[in-house]
């Protein structure tokens, strides 16, 4: 699983869809402990931010826009990967 879903995936789960960068931090390291990142997943052409998935509202915090969401949910469906970390 590539690091940008990952990352839309700990912000997707959160009630307000927005995480500070060191809590973002602290669930990648969580996750990339308990499961190797596989190296054959691409990275979203443009990055998070590039391809609008991905907002800063105010500096160090990110949110997950309505576009990450249904990239995400595009996702989820394709790679039958569920939306479950222990980012909450």
């Amino acid at each position: 699983m590539a690091w940008d879903i990952l990352i839309l995936k700990i912000l997707a789960v959160r009630s307000d869809g927005e995480a500070t960068t060191a809590e973002i931090s602290r669930d990648l390291a969580i996750v990339d402990r308990g499961a190797r990142i596989a190296a054959n997943d691409h990275s979203i052409d443009g990055g998070l931010f590039g391809a609008k998935l991905v907002t800063s509202p105010r500096r160090g915090v990110w949110r997950i826009t309505e576009r990450g969401r249904r990239y995400l949910d595009n996702h989820v469906a394709a790679t039958g990967i569920p939306l479950q970390l222990a980012a909450e």
